[in-house]
């Protein structure tokens, strides 16, 4: 089912500003590779609906990985969660910058990088929504995601609770999570 069909079931309203949260193993085909296909289909989907997209994404770590290891599974590494974090994050923007710029409309990306430290300052977090407002204004689509290389603990606070802390910050008309992972 494709994100539009599957709102317009949900929300008969129009939705003027969608929050869409990826998780990792929506990206990941068939080879345990992220796919670029996967990547360029939401986006796709999200120029499809016309409205505001903030994307909070994961596969961050995934990208990274991929990166060191040219594909191969990391036997042995050096390398820690937010070492591989720190590698994909480029990697990862990157996807995402080949998907919209492909997709019906083409839109630009802007990266925001979230710790939860940032939340916890009230002036970071308005900084935080208004600078996805800014994005929304000008036709640029969000790409949130955890600063996994500074936050306090390897785990951070994790892509499903920093959705829902920037959907309270923005108050989009809907929030959809594509995870594979249950109990969401």
């Amino acid at each position: 089912m494709s994100i539009a069909t599957f709102l317009s079931r949900q929300y008969p309203a129009n939705i003027n500003h969608l929050l869409l949260k990826c998780g990792t193993d929506v990206f990941v085909g068939e080879s345990g590779q992220l796919n670029q296909n996967a990547f360029n289909d939401i986006a796709w989907q999200c120029m499809e609906l016309w409205t505001s997209v903030t994307i909070v994404s994961s596969a961050g770590i995934k990208a990274g990985e991929e990166s060191i290891h040219g594909g191969e599974p990391p036997f042995a590494s050096f390398f820690s969660r937010k070492e591989y974090a720190a590698v994909g994050a480029r990697h990862l923007l990157q996807k995402w910058g080949d998907a919209f710029a492909v997709a019906r409309g083409q839109r630009e990306i802007a990266q925001i990088w979230v710790t939860p430290v940032n939340l916890e300052n009230q002036d970071e977090r308005d900084r935080i929504a208004t600078a996805i407002r800014f994005c929304h204004r000008h036709c640029v689509v969000p790409i949130v995601n955890e600063n996994d290389v500074v936050s306090a603990s390897w785990r951070g606070m994790g892509n499903d609770f920093l959705a829902a802390t920037i959907a309270e910050l923005t108050h989009p008309d809907a929030v959809l999570f594509l995870t594979r992972v249950g109990g969401v």
